[in-house]
C-alpha cells in the first residue's frame, strides 16, 4: 500500500473508526488504541483485500473484530461511567435548557454503554454514523433480518431505560 493511499484512508475513515469503536468499547482512551490498531492492521493487511465487497465494508469489519477482541480481552462488558465532554453553553439558550440536554444526552450514552456489545455496535454504525441496515448488516457479517432484530432490540431495551415506553 503507498503512503498516499494509506494517507487518504485515515482521513476519511479515522473519525468513524473512532467513533465506532468508542460506541462499542465505552472507552476514550480503549477506542483511540483500537483505532490505531485498526489502521495498524488495514496498512499491513490491505493486500489481501479481494474486493468481494466495498472497502468501507472490509475496514468496519476490521473494527469490528478489533472492538469484539478487546471487550474479550479486557472482559469490559459495563455501563459507561461518565461522558467526559459537554457541551458549551450557546449564548441565546438559557443555562437550564442547555444542561437539559447535557443530561439527556449522558443519560442516552449510559444507556447505550448497557447494551450488549452486538447491540452497542448496531446502534453505533446505524444511527451514529448513517450507514443503511445493508451495510450494517455486511460490517457485521450477519443476515439483514438479525440486524434488523438487533436494531428493534436495542430501541426497546433503550426506551425501558430511558423510561421512553
Amino acid at each position: 500500500m503507498d503512503n498516499e493511499l494509506f494517507t487518504r484512508i485515515v482521513n476519511k475513515y479515522g473519525d468513524k473508526i473512532y467513533t465506532v469503536a468508542l460506541h462499542t468499547v465505552q472507552n476514550e482512551v480503549a477506542a483511540e488504541d483500537i483505532t490505531q490498531e485498526v489502521f495498524i492492521k488495514i496498512y499491513k493487511n490491505y493486500g489481501s483485500f479481494r474486493g468481494d465487497a466495498k472497502m468501507s465494508t472490509w475496514i468496519y469489519r476490521i473494527t469490528k473484530n478489533t472492538c469484539f477482541n478487546y471487550l474479550k480481552r479486557e472482559k469490559k462488558y459495563r455501563e459507561m461511567d461518565d461522558i467526559e465532554t459537554m457541551p458549551s453553553l450557546g449564548e441565546n439558550k438559557t443555562v437550564e435548557k442547555e444542561m437539559e440536554k447535557v443530561y439527556r444526552h449522558m443519560d442516552l450514552h449510559r444507556a447505550i454503554g448497557g447494551l450488549s456489545p452486538n447491540l452497542r455496535l448496531a446502534i453505533s454504525l446505524y444511527y451514529f454514523n448513517s450507514h443503511s441496515y445493508e451495510e450494517v448488516a455486511a460490517i457485521m457479517d450477519i443476515p439483514l433480518n438479525t440486524l434488523k432484530s438487533h436494531i428493534y432490540r436495542a430501541k426497546k431495551e433503550l426506551a425501558k431505560r430511558l423510561e421512553l415506553k
